[in-house]
């Protein structure tokens, strides 16, 4: 796949992922996708006071999923780790981390 498809095809996975979650009531409050850094992306999101900060490291092929209290938007965050899970390459489709991205944020995006 060309680099041109393969990118856009990220940038589709990541706003159906932002439509999941909207769905499930948890706010995208921002993302950061790297295409040259193996397609890592990490997106912030949850609900007033409570956050998700989902991140995938496209090198490494892991998906981790960390929470934290927010009293505010400026407040500093201390992120505690939930969930990782490594997506196996052999077979694996270019989205399957998006699924397992929506169903980690909904699990944990409940508080």
């Amino acid at each position: 796949m060309s680099d041109v498809k393969e990118s856009q095809a990220s940038v589709a996975g990541l706003a159906g992922l932002a439509a999941a979650l909207a769905a499930a009531d948890i706010a995208v409050y921002g993302i950061a996708f790297d295409f040259l850094s193996f397609g890592s992306w990490t997106i912030e999101a949850g609900r007033r006071h409570h956050r998700l900060l989902l991140q995938w490291d496209g090198r490494e092929r892991t998906l981790s999923v960390s929470t934290a209290a927010a009293s505010d938007a400026q407040s500093q965050k201390h992120w505690k780790q939930v969930a990782e899970r490594q997506v196996d390459s052999q077979g694996a489709s270019s989205e399957q981390h998006f699924v397992i991205a929506r169903e980690l944020a909904v699990l944990h995006g409940a508080a």
